[in-house]
């Protein structure tokens, strides 16, 4: 048991005489591949530093994450998503629906900043299509033009049909090179390059 969240080390105490809090997000991770750089790196150290409940998060998921348990729930979890039914897909659909108007009635996350006739939406991971569903319902005149891994490719079927929106289909990780991303920015380590 971890006990209470009192409980926990601060970063500063945990790195005395042990490995620190925050030295690896995966337990196989001995290249480095995986640790937090720049900006995130400052944020989950001053997340740590500040807050219990981070702490407390941290090592449930560390936890998590040495567990075989874990790795059989989300295998499980994977394969339910993987081969949903149709009910269940349309219910994610909605669910995804439910959760873009949560988004934006707390922290207004599909606000377009710009006063424009006609707002232009992308939606790099579209499928099933209910956070585009959620924002033609706040902007009804909006072009959308969504990406989606082609189902035969292990992607979702796409739900929603709407004249305004254009969806390819394709491997949005395939377009690494079209953002500037080049082979020497990938670690060799990296577990994708073997």
């Amino acid at each position: 048991s971890l006990g209470s969240p009192r409980d926990l080390p601060t970063t500063s105490e945990a790195s005395v005489g042990a490995t620190p809090v925050d030295a690896t997000a995966h337990a196989d991770d001995e290249a480095g591949i995986y640790r937090d750089r720049g900006a995130n790196k400052k944020t989950k150290e001053e997340a740590l530093e500040r807050t219990v409940e981070f702490r407390r998060i941290k090592e449930l998921r560390k936890k998590g994450w040495e567990s075989t348990e874990g790795d059989e729930h989300f295998k499980k979890q994977r394969n339910t998503a993987d081969k949903a039914s149709d009910k269940n897909a349309r219910y994610f659909y909605r669910m995804v629906q439910t959760i873009g108007k949560d988004l934006h009635r707390f922290a207004k996350a599909f606000n377009i900043q710009r006063e424009t006739d006609q707002p232009a939406i992308l939606d790099m991971c579209m499928a099933p299509g209910g956070f585009v569903a959620y924002c033609l319902t706040k902007y009804p005149n909006a072009r959308v033009k969504a990406l989606s891994l082609p189902v035969e490719q292990g992607g979702h079927e796409v739900f929603l049909e709407h004249a305004n929106v254009q969806v390819e289909f394709l491997d949005v990780t395939m377009l690494a090179g079209d953002m500037g991303i080049t082979g020497d920015d990938i670690p060799a380590e990296h577990p994708d390059t073997r």
